[in-house]
């Protein structure tokens, strides 16, 4: 009867290893994907800076 305890136990600790692996995991591809994005969304909020700064220059060529 031990034994059996001891067994279930035991698969039982494994499965949850296992589940907690499985989510750290899907974590980690999570916060890559948060990081790409914010390197993507960074690198497009300094191109639109450039744009801005290009187009207050043509504009500061018109006289009113």
């Amino acid at each position: 009867d031990i034994t059996n305890q001891v067994a279930t136990a035991a698969y039982e600790q494994s499965h949850v290893s296992e589940e907690i692996n499985s989510n750290s995991i899907s974590i980690k591809d999570k916060a890559d994907t948060l990081s790409s994005l914010g390197n993507k969304i960074s690198q497009q909020a300094y191109s639109q800076k450039a744009l801005i700064g290009h187009q207050d220059d043509l504009i500061s060529k018109f006289i009113i």
